[in-house]
């Protein structure tokens, strides 16, 4: 998940987001560029607990140009490869009465709160049913937030340097809102963060894979959108083929990006959360049409490992 807390993307971006995912891709580079070369502070120190810091971002283009094939819904079963040679080493089907803390935390690593985001994370938002997680974002003040919504980490249980990590999610559409899931490491001064899905509510045709690389002092990132049906119907399957020198993303098994430049080395933990913006926030803020309840499902989350 990004905590780069950029500021709206522009209106004709956002205009822009069916032009296909070569045309659309390029243009988020160029929103990215402008609004980190205008904002000097553009990134959250979130990560270490301090100020903001004044560093350069540098926008690196996509390795390879998405494709534009429309996405369908993922069955249940479906994976995004043959699981053969793989060992299944992460697991949650979320089948319980309850989130498990043997695999999971409530809250970020860092705390419960992102500075330029409205929500406050609560284990009140977390709930189980019919077989999934369900992380519901509501319209109610907590601790100087107007909005309470909920996150799952697996630090300190569960990190993993290399493999395949999986989710089966439904998320919800909604100016405001931000569902992503995503990997990071937990160590001080690192930038380095992979973002498997992150979906805006106010544009859920479109998705975005990004990673983050560097140190907090020389951040790098490389940014892949992809357009598709609408995400929110329906369910789908997102997930990072994370090998030494590479990251491969795929969507209900397709490729959408490929990477062989910052890939990490570091073990990484695994974070699935509910934003909802605000003014500075790149998911932009709600508005008068924004459903609460909302409500991101996530039937499944698996890592596994090459034998």
């Amino acid at each position: 998940m990004s905590r780069r807390e950029l500021p709206n993307t522009p209106a004709p971006l956002a205009r822009q987001a069916r032009l296909g995912a070569r045309g659309t891709a390029v243009l988020v580079l160029i929103a990215l560029a402008v609004l980190c070369a205008a904002l000097p502070g553009c990134t959250t120190a979130a990560k270490t607990g301090s100020a903001a810091e004044d560093t350069s971002v540098t926008v690196i283009a996509t390795a390879t140009s998405a494709p534009a094939a429309a996405l369908t819904e993922s069955p249940a079963t479906q994976h995004s490869l043959n699981m053969r040679g793989f060992d299944l080493v992460f697991d949650d089907e979320f089948n319980g009465s309850g989130l498990n803390r043997k695999l999971w935390e409530p809250s970020l690593p860092w705390g419960n709160t992102n500075r330029a985001e409205q929500q406050y994370y609560t284990p009140q938002a977390l709930s189980l049913k019919d077989g999934a997680l369900v992380i519901t974002a509501r319209k109610q003040q907590l601790k100087g937030k107007p909005f309470t919504s909920g996150v799952i980490t697996s630090d300190p249980h569960f990190k993993f340097a290399y493999g395949f990590a999986e989710i089966r999610a439904q998320v919800p559409a909604g100016a405001g809102l931000w569902s992503a899931f995503w990997l990071v490491v937990r160590q001080r001064g690192s930038n380095e963060e992979a973002d498997i899905v992150e979906v805006l509510g106010r544009n859920p045709t479109q998705g975005y894979a990004v990673l983050h690389y560097g140190t907090m002092i020389k951040k790098e990132i490389t940014v892949a959108s992809y357009t598709a049906d609408d995400l929110s119907v329906g369910w789908h399957t997102f997930a990072l083929d994370w090998q030494p020198g590479s990251m491969i993303w795929y969507v209900d098994g397709v490729e959408r990006q490929r990477v062989t430049q910052g890939v990490p080395s570091s073990p990484m933990v695994i974070i699935a959360n509910l934003a909802v913006g605000g003014p500075q926030s790149w998911s932009g803020p709600t508005d008068a049409t924004t459903p609460f309840p909302a409500d991101y499902k996530i039937d499944y989350i698996r890592v596994f490992q090459r034998k």
